[in-house]
Formats: structure tokens, C-alpha cells, sequence
């Protein structure tokens, strides 16, 4: 978690202590999105939207996962980092366009490589992580709700499939 891409989202990664607990809500919202959705998706209060981008209080946060249902962009994840020593879980939703473009017949317990959003386009190979799906679940609206386990260092860098 110590690479330039972490330093744009150093102030909404869970403490460690949370993270031992299980399932922690995230924010990779890039500030562009003026919605607010997951702020009113959330039953416990557990966001709140700032000047820029909401933001998680990961004390009152359960992990629901309402937050990750309601972003129409795909910048809420839920991240476990209770199962497995060098691994974590994600729970992602993704958007309509991306299943379009290339996610369409995604099963469980296929292997995908996710991009950095950040990352040039002549991509390298610590860019990329090869991730194995765990779960992926179409939604109605054309959506994607994807449970991937990758590398701990992937948790908290946005992504492009």
C-alpha cells in the first residue's frame, strides 16, 4: 500500500485495527462526482459527503454493502482483509459501459487482470493484477456486482478492467 496511487486515497483507507475486523466500506471516488448516492444509501450514517468526495467513518461502517449497490460509477468497494495473509477480498459493482466492454460472460472462478486507472497507457507489470473471481453477479440493469480476490496492495487503487 505505499505506492504514488495510494497517496491520492491515504486519507480514506481503514486503520489496520479496522481491517482486522473484517469487511470495511471505501471511497475511491475521484471527486468528479457530484451524486451523493452512497451518502443516502447508507442506514447508519456512516457517510458523509464533504466539500469534495464522501467519506467513510469506519467506526459506525458495517459493511453492508449499500454504499457499493447505490454508486452508479463504481467507486465504492467493500475490502476484506481477513481472508487470506497476502490477499484480500473486493467487492465491487461495475458499471453498465465496462460490462459492455469486455465483462460480458464473466463466471465464477475466472481469472482477470485489472488496470490502474492511473496508470499510462503502456501499461507494466506492476500496473496489473491478476485477480481470480470469486462470485459475479449480472445485475438487471445491465450492471455487474463482481467479488474478486487479489493482492493487498490492489485493495485500495481504483481500477479499470
Amino acid at each position: 500500500m505505499t505506492n504514488e496511487m495510494d497517496n491520492c486515497f491515504i486519507d480514506r483507507i481503514p486503520s489496520e485495527a479496522r481491517l482486522r475486523r473484517g469487511r470495511a466500506a471505501v471511497c475511491l471516488c475521484p471527486g468528479q462526482d457530484k451524486c451523493g448516492l452512497c451518502v443516502g444509501a447508507c442506514g447508519f450514517g456512516a457517510i458523509a459527503k464533504t466539500e469534495r468526495v464522501p467519506k467513510v467513518d469506519h467506526d459506525e461502517c458495517i459493511a453492508c454493502g449499500a454504499c457499493v449497490r447505490a454508486c452508479p460509477f463504481g467507486n465504492m468497494r467493500l475490502v476484506d482483509f481477513t481472508k487470506g495473509e497476502d490477499t484480500a477480498e473486493l467487492q465491487l459493482k461495475i458499471p453498465k459501459l465496462l460490462v459492455k466492454n469486455g465483462l460480458e460472460g464473466l463466471t465464477d472462478g475466472d481469472r482477470i487482470r485489472l488496470f490502474s486507472a492511473c496508470a499510462e497507457e503502456s501499461e507494466d507489470a506492476e500496473s496489473r493484477a491478476d485477480s481470480e473471481v470469486l462470485q459475479a453477479h449480472y445485475l438487471d440493469g445491465g450492471e455487474l456486482s463482481l467479488r474478486i480476490r487479489t493482492d493487498k496492495a490492489n485493495a485500495f487503487i481504483p481500477f479499470r478492467v
